[in-house]
């Protein structure tokens, strides 16, 4: 082919000695690279010319186009994406298993048309999915999978590029409704339109999280911390041998550290090895603006630093309740869950342990609450009420046909 030969994507070009240029497909035929000359046809022209001839080549000689389902495609892309940050995995994964596997999971990606994403997003969006969430993350994440396949030259283009069509959203949010927590605890603590989120809205949450705030929010579901527990938290009080975390400080509404609210609250809680994982992650985060910020940090041994600037104030301190609010709010809007409060998260962490059939000791430990009986009068109505199931449970427990046979 002369020595002029400069590859282009699927497609190489070869300079002739009267000047003109020759281009060439170069499809897999059996394991070893094939040159087939592209005709000079209108059909045929500029990069997408050349992919369509491409594609020709493989229907022609039997090329070797992707044979993966698209449920392995999804297994490759996280496989690949495994070192990036957690929240950045979370959302992927959220779209894939809760959207794209079970529409696409089963297809090749071969057979993948745009007509098939163009109804998938006719019938997700109405019930399941905003249009700002569809075109923002589940289309995000199919587009990158795809896109494997285009650029190792296995696909002869990402289908999911390009505009499609979006019904409106329904007024409605299209998630799993929350369980309403609205009583008083028997300390005389209104809790009135608190809620506690379900496992899909945690999820939904955590995709739409600003990266500057998705640990401090992981880790106040995973623990139950108050949010003034959790701008105080330092690292010299967690233990990362034991998965413990030592609540010795909150933080005021003036930013200042001080004793917790009650004396029951000066415990530990448990910290989970992803979410221990997590906040090593965060660590190297602060790490590097820390150096980024020079003589302008000041130190305070915060796991969670304001890294914004304050006039009275340099960067390091205590972070203000609002401005953890305020991208709370921020991502719950885009979830499309309704509105979040921070103490929901506490609820949250409560009701998903109830739901997880932790015993209540265990719950009312991790919460730091003076009394069991305080944590049965917050949360003892989101446990199971159905007294059938507890006399069938005695049944099971004491072998009820072995007690019968015997008397």
């Amino acid at each position: 082919m002369g020595k002029q030969r400069r590859k282009r994507g699927n497609y190489a070009e070869r300079k002739n000695k009267d000047g003109s240029i020759s281009r060439f497909s170069i499809p897999t035929i059996s394991g070893k690279p094939k040159w087939v000359k592209i005709p000079n046809l209108p059909e045929y022209e500029g990069k997408r010319g050349a992919r369509r001839h491409l594609e020709w080549c493989r229907k022609e000689y039997g090329g070797d186009w992707a044979t993966d389902t698209f449920a392995q495609g999804a297994a490759k892309y996280l496989t690949h994406i495994a070192l990036a940050k957690a929240s950045t995995i979370v959302a992927h994964r959220v779209s894939i298993n809760r959207h794209l596997l079970p529409r696409f999971g089963k297809m090749r990606v071969i057979d993948i048309r745009r007509a098939d994403i163009q109804q998938f997003i006719l019938d997700h969006v109405p019930g399941k999915a905003s249009s700002g969430y569809m075109k923002t993350n589940i289309l995000y994440t199919m587009r990158a999978i795809l896109e494997q396949y285009v650029t190792d030259e296995e696909l002869p283009k990402n289908v999911v590029t390009g505009r499609f069509r979006y019904p409106p959203d329904g007024d409605s949010s299209a998630t799993i409704s929350s369980k309403i927590i609205s009583r008083k605890t028997v300390d005389g603590r209104d809790i009135s339109d608190g809620r506690a989120l379900s496992v899909e809205e945690v999820e939904l949450l955590l995709t739409h999280m600003p990266a500057s705030h998705w640990t401090m929010a992981l880790t106040m579901i995973w623990t139950g911390l108050r949010l003034g527990e959790a701008r105080a938290m330092q690292w010299q009080y967690l233990d990362i041998d034991r998965g413990r975390y030592d609540v010795v400080h909150n933080a005021d509404i003036f930013n200042q550290l001080v004793a917790p609210k009650t004396k029951s609250s000066a415990a530990e809680v448990a910290i989970s090895p992803m979410l221990m994982d997590a906040l090593m992650t965060y660590r190297g985060t602060v790490a590097a603006a820390r150096l980024a910020f020079g003589e302008e940090w000041t130190e305070n041994d915060l796991i969670f630093p304001s890294m914004i600037q304050h006039s009275t104030k340099r960067y390091g301190h205590v972070q203000t309740m609002k401005t953890f609010r305020r991208r709370l709010a921020l991502a719950s809007d885009r979830a499309g869950i309704g509105h979040v409060r921070p103490h929901d998260l506490r609820h949250t962490c409560a009701s998903l342990l109830i739901a997880k059939g932790e015993n209540i000791k265990v719950i009312s430990a991790q919460l730091r609450h003076a009394r069991v009986s305080t944590t049965l009068d917050t949360y003892g109505h989101l446990y199971p009420q159905n007294l059938s199931d507890a006399a069938l449970g005695m049944d099971e427990l004491m072998d009820a046909r072995q007690i019968a046979k015997s008397g």
